[in-house]
């Protein structure tokens, strides 16, 4: 998140974190900062919260709708929350449990086959195996 990245830097300058050892999302996107919501693919991030709260076709938000709602930032979860604050008051408000939750009960989501589906997939891999090489 913001501010993460120079606070993980400077734990890696002064050692308190062996320097090897310390992953940040961004290490796994295209981005200068990221948060876990990242390592999904925008598209299908923006997918999974239209389905968690239920929004109507003229409602839901897209990449590119996200990124308008908040260009000064490339952390996704910002710009769904910019973009959600746009939405009429009676909309669910989002939150970052509410998409993870709605996956949580229905992982089935992530059984296609589409280019967001494997990206994402291909980002959390390469996260875990990066942890996984920590604990062996």
């Amino acid at each position: 998140g913001k501010g993460d990245k120079s606070k993980i830097e400077r734990l890696r300058q002064s050692q308190i974190l062996t320097t090897e050892k310390v992953l940040t999302a961004a290490d796994f996107t295209d981005k200068s900062e990221s948060d876990i919501e990242d390592l999904f693919a925008p598209g299908f991030y923006c997918n999974l919260v239209n389905l968690a709260l239920n929004l109507n076709k003229k409602q839901q938000i897209s990449p590119k709708s996200v990124a308008d709602a908040e260009p000064n930032t490339e952390r996704l979860v910002k710009q769904v929350e910019a973009a959600c604050r746009t939405l009429p008051p009676e909309t669910p408000e989002f939150g970052h449990f509410i998409p993870a939750d709605w996956l949580l009960r229905h992982p089935d989501l992530l059984d296609g086959d589409t280019p967001e589906i494997n990206e994402s997939l291909d980002r959390f891999e390469a996260a875990f195996k990066a942890i996984n090489q920590f604990l062996s």
